[in-house]
This record gives C-alpha cells, structure tokens and sequence, in this order.
C-alpha cells in the first residue's frame, strides 16, 4: 500500500510521545485566500489582522513541489473562501498533474457558470458544500451576506453537472451543529438524501460559537488530557507561504516559517515545533494560547494507528460517517 511506511512512521512518532518529525507530512492544508465573501457567525475571521492576499499560482507550485514525492493530499482552504482565487481550477490540475489528490470546502455562493464547469472538469477529488441550516431562515441567520436558495440551486446544479460528466468527484454535503442548526440536523440529513451526493456531514463545531468552557462545551467531544494528534500531520501553509502548526491558528500568530523560503521537511521538525508538541505531552494545552481554547476532536490510538492503514483521500471520504456516529446521540 502507497505510503503505508510513511504513515505508520508519523503516527508512531505520535503514539510514542516522540517530538521530532523527521519526515515532511502526508497531507496539509493550504489557504488559497484570507479574503470572503460572507459574515458567518462562527467564523474567526472577524480577529483576524493580518493582510488579505492570494497565493498565486507560482507560489503554491512550490508549494506543492516541495512534497509531491510523498504528499497524498492538500485540503485548499483555510480562513478564506478559496473560489475567490481565480487560479484555483488550475492549482487543481497542477496538483492532479503531480498525483496530489485534492480537497475543496467551498460555501457555494460563486459556484456557478465557468467556475462550477472549471472546478468539475479539474480532477478535484472531494468537495465541500458548507451549507449550515435546513431552511432559508437558519441559513441566512449564520451565513450572513448569502442567499440560501441560490446557493442551493448553485449547489445541486454542480451535484448535476458532476453527474452528467460522470465524473469521479466526491461531494459532501455539510451542516455545523450548534444551538442554530441542531433543531434541522435530521431534515438537513434527509433533504441532501440525494443522488450524487456521496456523504451528509454534521460537523462538530471548531471555533468559538459557545463562549463558555471549552472543557464544557456541549458541541464537542474531546479528552483534554489528550495531546494533539493534529500538531504531528497536518500543518497549514497561509497565502504568502507562512507556516503555522494547525488550521486554528487564523491569525498566523504561531509562525513556524515560510515554505517559500525552507522546506516543509525543516519547518516541521524545527525547534518551536517540537517544543509545541512537549508541551502538550506534559499536559500544557492550557498553557499554549494557541490551543487552550480549541475543541478540535482530538483521535485517540486505535483510531490513529488503525486510520494508518487507510489512504488519506479515502480516510477522509470516512470522516462525514465516523462523525456521524460520534454526533447521532445528539440529533437521532
């Protein structure tokens, strides 16, 4: 199995409490964008001070260069809207060129016309459809600036073009459970119940919508005890280059270094990132700024080195119905 020694190595250095990470990721995320078209209201964008920008094409090449010997996939999106990039179809390709599968989470307001034919004709692999609510009024309540039934016609148009093309494209439909949605959950499931949609997603909610506890926070379902499996696979590369180790550090305030400058390799087994990783091993979350305030699930050792046997792409086609299991006791 492709990069089944790679994977087992990672998650080993993990499991075995190592700090050092003498190997470049298997996947990342790449943030195409800091720019949005939308106001949501769990969205962290609204802290966010660093400049707006896109990557462009140049840059993500090398980017995507710099790890396609043994990089499975790149999930392109971060604090942005990546479909705001207008050289997103074409990063696309060059990543199915170089045998990079690829990941899209899209909130679907510009998906029409040349993008939507672009996007399905890219070799994109999996899409995203955030669409948080079952009806016009929840929807539009969250995603401040959108118009549901646009974007729902927007949204089952690609699902049509995708099918007339039969094209090999995994579409998610998903919805964030919070106090807004949790009252759709089981219509959202049932309307999106629909040909040429591969998974309904019911996401646990990542960023500050419930202000209390994170520890008691009713949306997650998380071991504090737990370091962060997160901090040893997927680092986040921002649209100027700029490295952080997570996709919740919005603001880039934990800086690592530019990939633009060094490779991943060194960036991700430097000095700051392996004493990040200490200190969740001694049980510090709550002292790292960065974290303390996370209620990203955190995977615990079965799932992590029984997920090592799994391709990344298709690991994540399993996500939406793992989630499912750990969120149905909640809406069922």
């Amino acid at each position: 199995m492709k990069n089944l020694d790679k994977r087992l190595y990672l998650a080993s250095r993990y499991l075995l409490r190592k700090t050092d990470c003498n190997m470049p990721p298997l996947r990342m995320g790449v943030e195409l964008t800091n720019n949005c078209n939308l106001e949501c209201i769990m969205c962290p964008r609204g802290g966010m001070s660093r400049k707006i920008g896109n990557m462009d094409i140049a840059a993500f090449k090398r980017v995507i260069d710099q790890g396609k010997q043994g990089l499975e996939m790149v999930s392109l999106q971060d604090a942005g809207e990546s479909t705001l990039n207008p050289g997103l179809a074409e990063m696309i390709r060059y990543c199915k060129k170089n045998g990079v599968r690829t990941l899209l989470s899209t909130n679907a307001t510009l998906l029409r016309g040349k993008l939507a034919e672009d996007l399905v004709s890219s070799g994109l692999d999996y899409i995203i459809f955030a669409l948080d609510g079952a009806t016009k009024e929840t929807y539009e309540k969250i995603r401040i600036g959108a118009d549901y039934d646009a974007v729902v016609s927007n949204i089952k148009n690609f699902i049509t073009e995708k099918k007339r093309r039969n094209v090999r494209l995994f579409c998610t439909l998903q919805c964030i459970y919070m106090d807004d949605t949790e009252k759709e959950i089981r219509q959202f499931v049932r309307m999106w119940n629909i040909p040429g949609v591969d998974a309904v997603r019911i996401r646990q909610i990542t960023h500050g919508v419930d202000t209390g506890d994170p520890k008691q926070n009713k949306y997650s379902n998380i071991d504090y005890k737990l370091p962060c499996y997160w901090l040893w696979s997927d680092p986040y590369v921002k649209w100027d280059g700029t490295v952080v180790p997570c996709c919740q550090d919005v603001n880039a305030d934990y800086v690592l270094g530019n990939i633009i400058d060094k490779p991943m390799s060194e960036i991700w087994n430097c000095q700051k990132m392996q004493d990040l990783r200490n200190m969740h091993l001694k049980g510090g979350i709550g002292l790292v700024p960065l974290c303390k305030n996370c209620n990203m699930y955190k995977p615990k050792w079965p799932f992590i080195l029984g997920s090592s046997f799994v391709g990344i792409m298709q690991l994540q086609k399993l996500v939406p119905f793992i989630e499912s299991v750990i969120c149905k006791r909640r809406y069922s």
